[in-house]
Protein backbone atom coordinates (compact mmCIF):
# COMPACT_ATOMS: atom_id res chain seq x y z
CA UNK A 1 0.00 0.00 0.00
CA UNK A 2 2.73 2.49 1.09
CA UNK A 3 4.32 1.77 -2.60
CA UNK A 4 1.20 2.74 -4.27
CA UNK A 5 0.83 5.72 -2.15
CA UNK A 6 4.30 6.62 -3.56
CA UNK A 7 3.53 6.10 -6.94
CA UNK A 8 0.53 7.93 -6.94
CA UNK A 9 2.30 11.03 -5.14
CA UNK A 10 5.36 11.07 -7.96
CA UNK A 11 2.65 10.35 -10.40
CA UNK A 12 0.73 13.58 -9.17
CA UNK A 13 3.80 16.23 -9.12
CA UNK A 14 4.77 15.06 -12.44
CA UNK A 15 1.13 15.77 -13.66
CA UNK A 16 1.26 19.28 -12.09
CA UNK A 17 4.77 20.06 -13.21
CA UNK A 18 3.27 19.45 -16.76
CA UNK A 19 2.58 22.05 -19.58
CA UNK A 20 -0.77 19.74 -20.11
CA UNK A 21 -1.71 20.47 -16.36
CA UNK A 22 -1.63 24.09 -17.00
CA UNK A 23 -2.98 24.54 -19.81
CA UNK A 24 -6.07 22.26 -19.15
CA UNK A 25 -5.89 24.27 -15.79
CA UNK A 26 -6.50 27.57 -17.96
CA UNK A 27 -9.04 26.03 -20.38
CA UNK A 28 -10.75 25.23 -17.14
CA UNK A 29 -10.62 28.99 -16.20
CA UNK A 30 -12.09 30.01 -19.33
CA UNK A 31 -15.21 27.25 -18.74
CA UNK A 32 -15.43 28.15 -15.16
CA UNK A 33 -15.79 32.21 -15.85
CA UNK A 34 -18.56 31.40 -18.33
CA UNK A 35 -20.18 28.92 -15.47
CA UNK A 36 -19.65 31.05 -12.50
CA UNK A 37 -21.04 34.32 -14.42
CA UNK A 38 -24.15 32.64 -15.75
CA UNK A 39 -24.96 31.01 -12.89
CA UNK A 40 -24.41 34.19 -10.87
CA UNK A 41 -27.14 36.08 -13.36
CA UNK A 42 -29.14 33.21 -13.16
CA UNK A 43 -29.63 32.69 -9.52
CA UNK A 44 -30.01 36.33 -9.03
CA UNK A 45 -32.52 36.36 -11.07
CA UNK A 46 -34.89 33.59 -8.57
CA UNK A 47 -33.86 30.37 -10.60
CA UNK A 48 -33.29 27.47 -8.01
CA UNK A 49 -29.50 26.93 -7.49
CA UNK A 50 -28.77 23.81 -8.88
CA UNK A 51 -31.25 24.47 -12.17
CA UNK A 52 -29.03 27.53 -12.55
CA UNK A 53 -25.84 25.48 -12.48
CA UNK A 54 -27.19 22.83 -14.92
CA UNK A 55 -26.94 25.23 -17.21
CA UNK A 56 -24.51 27.52 -16.37
CA UNK A 57 -22.16 24.31 -16.04
CA UNK A 58 -23.59 23.39 -19.79
CA UNK A 59 -22.30 26.44 -21.15
CA UNK A 60 -19.20 26.38 -19.38
CA UNK A 61 -18.64 22.47 -20.32
CA UNK A 62 -18.91 23.30 -23.71
CA UNK A 63 -16.08 26.43 -23.71
CA UNK A 64 -13.61 23.87 -21.84
CA UNK A 65 -14.32 21.13 -24.25
CA UNK A 66 -13.21 23.56 -27.18
CA UNK A 67 -10.43 24.51 -25.31
CA UNK A 68 -9.09 21.57 -23.78
CA UNK A 69 -9.19 19.60 -26.94
CA UNK A 70 -6.86 22.40 -29.27
CA UNK A 71 -4.80 24.00 -26.23
CA UNK A 72 -3.97 21.43 -23.21
CA UNK A 73 -4.33 18.04 -25.05
CA UNK A 74 -3.65 18.86 -28.95
CA UNK A 75 -5.85 16.54 -29.97
CA UNK A 76 -8.24 16.93 -33.02
CA UNK A 77 -12.36 16.77 -32.65
CA UNK A 78 -14.07 13.66 -32.47
CA UNK A 79 -17.63 12.97 -32.52
CA UNK A 80 -16.40 9.65 -29.94
CA UNK A 81 -14.54 11.62 -27.50
CA UNK A 82 -17.23 14.74 -27.68
CA UNK A 83 -20.12 12.14 -26.90
CA UNK A 84 -17.58 10.72 -23.96
CA UNK A 85 -16.95 14.31 -22.55
CA UNK A 86 -20.34 15.80 -22.91
CA UNK A 87 -21.84 12.00 -21.04
CA UNK A 88 -19.07 12.25 -18.39
CA UNK A 89 -19.17 16.24 -17.84
CA UNK A 90 -23.26 15.85 -17.65
CA UNK A 91 -23.41 13.36 -15.47
CA UNK A 92 -20.81 15.54 -13.23
CA UNK A 93 -23.02 18.96 -13.38
CA UNK A 94 -26.12 16.57 -12.60
CA UNK A 95 -24.16 15.49 -9.38
CA UNK A 96 -22.79 18.71 -8.63
CA UNK A 97 -25.81 20.66 -9.12
CA UNK A 98 -27.51 18.33 -6.55
CA UNK A 99 -24.68 18.55 -3.90
CA UNK A 100 -24.89 22.32 -4.24
CA UNK A 101 -28.41 22.49 -4.14
CA UNK A 102 -28.04 20.37 -0.88
CA UNK A 103 -25.20 22.90 0.63
CA UNK A 104 -27.82 26.09 0.21
CA UNK A 105 -30.52 24.45 1.24
CA UNK A 106 -29.04 22.35 4.60
CA UNK A 107 -26.24 24.77 5.22
CA UNK A 108 -27.63 27.86 4.33
CA UNK A 109 -24.44 28.97 1.89
CA UNK A 110 -24.72 31.14 -0.40
CA UNK A 111 -25.31 29.79 -3.78
CA UNK A 112 -21.95 30.67 -5.15
CA UNK A 113 -20.02 29.35 -2.07
CA UNK A 114 -21.58 26.41 -2.11
CA UNK A 115 -20.83 26.26 -5.70
CA UNK A 116 -17.16 27.43 -5.56
CA UNK A 117 -17.05 24.63 -2.57
CA UNK A 118 -17.41 21.86 -4.97
CA UNK A 119 -14.53 22.83 -7.49
CA UNK A 120 -11.63 21.76 -5.89
CA UNK A 121 -12.88 18.04 -5.97
CA UNK A 122 -14.73 18.34 -9.67
CA UNK A 123 -11.48 19.66 -11.01
CA UNK A 124 -9.72 17.24 -10.33
CA UNK A 125 -11.96 14.52 -11.38
CA UNK A 126 -12.27 16.19 -14.71
CA UNK A 127 -8.57 16.45 -15.04
CA UNK A 128 -8.37 12.88 -14.88
CA UNK A 129 -10.98 11.90 -16.83
CA UNK A 130 -9.67 14.41 -19.66
CA UNK A 131 -6.46 13.07 -19.22
CA UNK A 132 -7.45 9.12 -19.93
CA UNK A 133 -10.36 10.20 -22.97
CA UNK A 134 -7.48 12.35 -24.72
CA UNK A 135 -4.24 10.09 -24.04
CA UNK A 136 -3.53 7.55 -26.46
CA UNK A 137 -3.13 4.78 -24.11
CA UNK A 138 -7.63 3.90 -23.76
CA UNK A 139 -7.57 4.21 -27.76
CA UNK A 140 -4.42 2.58 -28.38
CA UNK A 141 -5.67 -0.34 -26.55
CA UNK A 142 -9.75 -0.07 -27.89
CA UNK A 143 -7.90 -0.22 -31.53
CA UNK A 144 -5.56 -3.49 -30.67
CA UNK A 145 -8.43 -5.09 -29.11
CA UNK A 146 -10.97 -4.36 -32.04
CA UNK A 147 -8.26 -5.40 -34.56
CA UNK A 148 -7.54 -8.86 -32.58
CA UNK A 149 -11.42 -9.59 -32.31
CA UNK A 150 -11.13 -8.69 -36.20
CA UNK A 151 -8.65 -11.12 -36.87
CA UNK A 152 -10.10 -14.19 -35.12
Amino acid sequence: MRAFIARLFRRFNKEIRSARFWRFFLGTVGGLATDLTVFTVLTKAGLAPGFANIISATLGLLVVYFLVTRYAFKTQHSNLKFIAFVTWYSLMILFWGGVIQLLVVNTGLPPLFAKLATIPISFGLNFAFSRVLFGNRVWDFIKSARSKNQSL
